[in-house]
């Protein structure tokens, strides 16, 4: 067996492990993946990288317990016992900093992390996260920062050398490290950078929230429709690489069942993301049967591009990364094929493309009063690159 096909068997192997209905049928599949695999601990590893090492570690403790000797199963349950105490220590600090904010009557949205755990999983341990993520209002940052710091966070930019103008317009987030627990904090105040063409605005996410419990505590986060809606644009944004980006839409689905799916498309239609929703319910379907209603799989029926969209998420899902075919410029042209229309397909391309970003911000820093003087820079850079590698022929 090639390392190409054996890899794409470990992957079939790690979604059955997934799955949230798992019959009969699946359970002597998992039996004999685990006695036709030699290295357990390769595919452990995978599952652990494509961040649903929880799910694969429990299908196989609930499915397969005998089939495994007692020393992997040791390492197995150590690895997983890892994950949930780290999982309940950044859920602690997420309600400590979301107290400490409130005090000063900061109000953010916790998202992603172990409020989706909480959420879609119904468990902070099914799901890994490695870092924790928060929506706060833009005029709020700088005094959240403050707060920050004085709790061990370090900014990863350098915000005192920047104007404001220039810190906001290349950032939609900022992420801190805490030096003492080393616990990684990202404060969001847009979801996505202005390239990619998704304003926050438009999710209209502080009007329309949703009170969470988790360890005894209740905190305030993003309706299940926006939380989908977030899920599937950056699932997309990354054309699903990792597997939980798929398992999070199908657990959000069926733990929502409520789930207002007329909102769901005339927002998604606003953003211009309406196919990106579909792209990523019908994926998490084909993979997990995710429950869909009737008039959500007529449009699958009737969209002829789906076929090959989720033929192309596959190839990338189903190969290694080193093999992947799509580069850096390459990723962007296909993010912007996923969107609605054409005008709102080049307007992402041409964003992404010319609009400043932060390496520019990096590699030159212009007073407010010349932050014009960017957009020709991003220019003169990419013309300057273009050259090099003309010459370099």
């Amino acid at each position: 067996m090639s390392p190409e096909s054996n890899y794409s068997s470990q992957i079939q192997f790690i979604l059955l492990c997934c799955k949230s209905d798992i019959d009969e049928n699946d359970i002597n599949a998992i039996r004999e993946n685990v006695k036709a695999t030699e290295l357990l601990e390769e595919v452990s590893i995978l599952a652990y990288s494509h961040g649903v090492y929880p799910l694969f570690y429990h299908a196989l403790i609930n499915h397969a317990s005998n089939l495994l000797d007692q020393e992997t199963k040791d390492a197995m349950a150590y690895l997983y016992r890892s994950i949930q105490v780290t999982n309940e220590a950044m859920t602690s600090e997420l309600i400590r900093l979301t107290r400490l904010l409130k005090e000063q009557d900061i109000e953010v949205l916790s998202f992603k992390g172990p409020i989706l755990a909480e959420q879609a999983y119904g468990n902070i341990a099914f799901r890994q996260y490695s870092d924790l993520d928060i929506l706060c209002k833009q005029p709020d940052f700088k005094k959240i920062e403050k707060i920050f710091s004085k709790n061990n966070y370090k900014a990863q930019y350098s915000i005192d050398d920047l104007n404001d103008k220039t810190f906001f317009e290349f950032n939609n987030d900022c992420p801190f490290y805490n030096t003492e627990n080393s616990v990684f904090l990202e404060c969001h105040w847009d979801f996505f950078r202005k390239e990619l063409k998704i304003p926050t605005e438009d999710f209209t996410p502080w009007r329309s929230t949703k009170l969470q419990n988790i360890q005894s505590e209740t905190l305030r986060t993003l309706s299940c429709e926006n939380h989908l809606l977030f899920l599937a644009a950056h699932g997309c944004k990354h054309f699903f690489e990792r597997i939980i980006w798929i398992t999070d839409i199908d657990r959000m689905i069926r733990a929502n069942i409520d789930l207002d799916y007329d909102k769901l498309l005339i927002k998604a239609k606003k953003l211009g993301i309406k196919n990106i929703l579909l792209y990523s319910l019908f994926l998490s379907r084909r993979y997990f049967k995710t429950p869909l209603p009737d008039d959500i799989l007529i449009l699958a029926k009737k969209d002829r591009r789906l076929k090959n969209k989720i033929q192309f998420f596959d190839d990338l899902l189903f190969k290694r990364i080193e093999d992947s075919p799509v580069g850096s410029f390459s990723r962007v042209v296909e993010f912007s094929m996923l969107r609605d229309n054409w005008l709102i397909k080049l307007s992402t391309l041409t964003a992404s493309v010319l609009r400043p970003n932060k390496t520019d911000r990096e590699l030159v820093q212009f007073d407010r009063k010349f932050y014009f003087l960017y957009w020709p820079f991003r220019i003169f850079r990419l013309a300057n690159r273009q050259l090099k590698r003309i010459f370099s022929k």
